[in-house]
């Protein structure tokens, strides 16, 4: 590609990813995203195994979507291979804005959900109202637990999880 320009076939938003040396020299650059519709990463997690996670938001076109944008977990192996992804959502706006590693390798990601229906039905919180949600996937992409937490107009924005697991 020419100085300044980077070619793909991801739709476009995408993220680029960058690792530095502890000279502060490039080693390597990854493009990930989709070629599927909108992928917009908020965060970017490292794995144990040299891998890592990345969350935020996505409006993918040619599979299962719950709304105008689905909250999105991707995870990559050390080559920056997509292992897996899943997305959680309702039928209106939802985004993960950050995430952590938990102890057992999985991840537990944070953000907000805009409607109490599909993956956030059953929490009782007024239809049109959003909340904050968080989630916790296992390393293989299960999804083990999730919650939902205040009321409208709240989102988590940040997390972090302590060795023994607490959050």
């Amino acid at each position: 590609s020419k100085k300044g320009e980077w070619k793909t076939k991801l739709a476009s938003p995408y993220t680029v990813l960058v690792t530095y040396n502890s000279n502060g020299k490039i080693v390597d650059k990854k493009a990930v995203g989709s070629t599927d519709g909108l992928h917009v990463v908020m965060d970017v997690v490292a794995t144990d195994d040299g891998g890592f996670y990345t969350v935020g938001y996505c409006e993918l076109y040619n599979e299962e979507r719950r709304g105008f944008y689905d909250c999105m977990v991707y995870k990559y192996d050390k080559n920056g291979k997509e292992e897996w992804h899943k997305i959680f959502g309702t039928s209106t706006v939802d985004l993960f804005n950050s995430a952590a590693l938990a102890p057992d390798g999985g991840i537990i990601a944070v953000g907000t959900v805009g409607n109490n229906d599909y993956d956030a039905e059953g929490f009782n919180k007024p239809e049109l109202s959003s909340a904050a949600c968080i989630v916790k996937y296992d390393k293989t992409g299960k999804l083990v637990w999730k919650n939902i937490v205040g009321g409208n107009g709240d989102a988590f924005n940040d997390v972090c999880v302590n060795k023994d697991g607490s959050i």
